[in-house]
């Protein structure tokens, strides 16, 4: 389908699960829905979860099969609008859990503890007019508007210790769902947005720093430096007429073997999609 969106992505497996012989982790999916509207998942896998890089691959690609069939019947969808937030949170929710029903019965026929499948999700349904966020766990998500800023869609869950998170098969988030699900409605024009897992956040946030009183807080801002140099360099690719299998094998080795990132011990996935007027 011809589209002015390009998305470009990339999972990697990090240095640690290089050394380790552990498989990547991380999982990315997306899909052009139609002219107007598209699909892009991130999942990252729980490093304890021996079969968490199943979980990671099945989540991500089956979200956006049952997203595509929610989607299909709303009017706001069919019509090109955005839904109100209420709208929107129902419907992301009831994705989530069909899907994390699909991952019991998948694990179900293949004989595997759906609890070593665990995984951290962040979904986008993206137009150029708006970006839908929802999002289980960590990672990142942010998007450039028409005035060229970069602010974040999603605010991170971060538990009590260092490193710890929430994921899918997590079961109290159902009793929580207020606090351990996020859903977003973005209502600005979209030149470009960004999903991405935590291993590349310490190269693209500003995250952990201190206050007056010495106390760590995360003021989850992007990096525009790093986001707009990459943006502007895979524009160029695009312009130059560069097809997408060429600049997506270009983005994998940046991410495997880029200055610092080739030392990064957790697995990188980042995502980035670009809209194109002509």
């Amino acid at each position: 389908m011809k589209t002015n969106w390009h998305i470009i992505s990339a999972s990697v497996a990090g240095k640690g699960h290089l050394i380790s012989g552990v498989p990547c982790q991380d999982a990315n999916h997306w899909k052009i829905l139609n002219k107007y509207w598209g699909i892009a998942v991130t999942a990252d896998g729980a490093g304890s979860y021996v079969n968490s890089q199943i979980g990671s691959q099945y989540v991500s690609q089956n979200l956006i099969e049952v997203l595509k069939h929610e989607l299909s019947t709303e009017q706001w969808f069919k019509h090109h609008k955005l839904p109100d937030n209420n709208e929107w949170r129902e419907i992301a929710i009831k994705s989530i859990k069909q899907t994390l029903n699909n991952l019991k019965q998948y694990c179900l026929d293949y004989a595997i503890d759906v609890q070593t499948t665990g995984c951290t999700l962040n979904i986008t349904v993206f137009s150029v007019d708006g970006i839908l966020t929802v999002h289980i766990g960590d990672g990142r998500a942010c998007y450039l508007n028409e005035t060229d800023e970069w602010n974040s869609m999603i605010k991170p869950f971060k538990g009590e210790e260092v490193g710890s998170t929430v994921f899918i098969t997590t079961e109290w988030i159902w009793e929580y769902p207020e606090i351990c699900i996020e859903t977003n409605v973005v209502r600005s024009k979209i030149k470009a947005f960004v999903l991405m897992t935590d291993g590349m956040e310490s190269y693209t946030y500003f995250t952990y720093q201190k206050d007056d009183n010495g106390n760590y807080y995360d003021p989850n801002i992007p990096f525009k430096d790093f986001l707009n140099s990459n943006h502007k360099a895979i524009e160029q690719m695009v312009e130059k007429g560069m097809n997408e299998d060429e600049i997506n094998q270009l983005w994998y080795e940046y991410l495997r073997t880029g200055n610092n990132l080739s030392e990064e011990y957790d697995d990188k996935t980042m995502l980035i999609g670009i809209f194109k007027s002509k």
